[in-house]
C-alpha cells in the first residue's frame, strides 16, 4: 500500500513518484542520501522510501509551517496525534490560526497550524489569501471539516513516524542554504557520493498562487546555473511552459513530457498539464502519461 501525504499539497508530486522511481531503477541507483529540496507534501520521497529505492531521506523546505510540519511528525509524534484528536474542527478555530500565525515560532504550534490550514483553506492552499473550504459563511455542501478525518490523518502520521529513523534530517532553509549544508564534511564523509537531490521548484505557471514563498525569474535562472555545475546526481521536475524551454531547451537530458491532471478548482473539470523532467541520470524510457 503506498504511504500517503497527510497534505493536501497544491501540484502534488504523487503522480511523479513511480516514474522517478522507475528511472532510479534503470540507472542501478539506490541512493543512501535522497534529499527533497521543495519538500511540501514530501510524496517523492515518502513513495521511494517504502519502495525501498532509497537509504535515508532529508527533507527541506523554505517554510517554516511545512518543516516544523514534518519535524513534528518524524520525532514529535504522540504530541501531534494528541493535538489532531482533541482539535475542533470549525470556522472560529480557522480564523485563530489566521489571524495568529505570524505569532507561532515553535515547531509545535507551526505544526499545527500547517496541517489545520492545509485541511481546512480551499485546495489546501496557506497562502494567506485562501478562504477557508465551504466559505466564510459555511453554506455550501462543503463544510470546513469535510477534508479533516482525524483517523485517516493520524494513521498516516504513525505510519510515518515507524520511518523516522531514516529520516536525516529536516531543515528549514532555502535550496541554495541546503546545498551549503549538504556540502559540510561530515555529510560528505557519510554518503559521499551515494546522494541525489530532487528540486520541484514553484513552477512558472501559477507557482504564485499557490504557494507561500515563491520564484521569480532570477530565481528561475539561478536554480539552472547551480545545475550545470552540481556534483551531485539530480533530478528536476518542471512545468512545460515557454519559460522553462527557454532556459533548459539546450540541456543534453531532458526526459519525454508526461503528463498529469491537476486542478485547484473543485468548481472546474480537471486540466491537463504536461509536466517534465530534467535529469544527470540516463533516460532511457518515455515518461508516458501518469494522470
Amino acid at each position: 500500500m503506498p504511504i500517503l501525504s497527510p497534505l493536501r499539497y497544491p501540484g502534488s508530486k504523487r503522480r511523479q513518484a513511480p516514474l522517478i522511481g522507475k528511472i532510479l531503477q534503470e540507472n542501478t541507483l539506490r541512493p543512501e542520501l535522497f534529499v527533497e529540496l521543495f519538500s511540501g507534501g514530501a510524496s517523492v520521497a515518502l513513495h521511494l522510501l517504502l519502495e525501498n529505492r532509497v537509504g535515508n531521506v532529508g527533507l527541506v523546505d523554505i517554510d517554516p509551517l511545512i518543516s516544523s510540519f514534518w519535524k513534528t511528525v518524524f520525532f514529535d509524534t504522540k504530541w501531534l496525534v494528541e493535538k489532531i484528536r482533541d482539535s475542533e474542527i470549525t470556522l472560529e478555530e480557522w480564523k485563530h490560526i489566521k489571524t495568529n500565525l505570524c505569532n507561532f515560532q515553535d515547531d509545535r504550534t507551526r505544526a499545527y497550524a500547517c496541517l489545520f490550514l492545509n485541511r481546512t483553506s480551499f485546495s489546501g492552499i496557506l497562502k494567506n489569501d485562501a478562504g477557508p473550504i465551504g466559505g466564510y459563511h459555511q453554506k455550501s455542501q462543503y463544510t470546513i471539516d469535510c477534508r479533516f478525518p482525524k483517523d485517516v490523518i493520524i494513521e498516516r502520521i504513525e505510519t510515518l513516524s515507524c520511518m523516522k529513523k531514516r529520516v536525516a534530517f529536516v531543515w528549514c532553509c532555502d535550496w541554495k542554504r541546503a546545498i551549503q549544508r549538504l556540502n559540510r564534511k561530515q555529510i560528505r564523509k557519510r554518503y559521499g557520493p551515494n546522494l541525489l537531490c530532487y528540486f520541484d521548484p514553484p513552477f512558472f505557471v501559477n507557482g504564485e498562487r499557490l504557494y507561500r514563498f515563491t520564484f521569480d525569474n532570477i530565481h528561475h535562472r539561478e536554480l539552472r546555473r547551480y545545475l550545470d555545475k552540481c556534483s551531485y546526481d539530480w533530478i528536476l521536475s518542471y512545468d512545460d511552459s515557454d519559460q522553462f524551454r527557454e532556459l533548459y531547451n539546450n540541456h543534453s537530458h531532458m526526459s519525454h513530457n508526461y503528463n498529469i491532471y491537476y486542478t485547484v478548482s473543485k468548481r472546474t473539470a480537471p486540466k491537463r498539464s504536461n509536466e517534465v523532467l530534467v535529469t544527470k541520470l540516463l533516460l532511457t524510457s518515455d515518461g508516458g502519461e501518469h494522470a
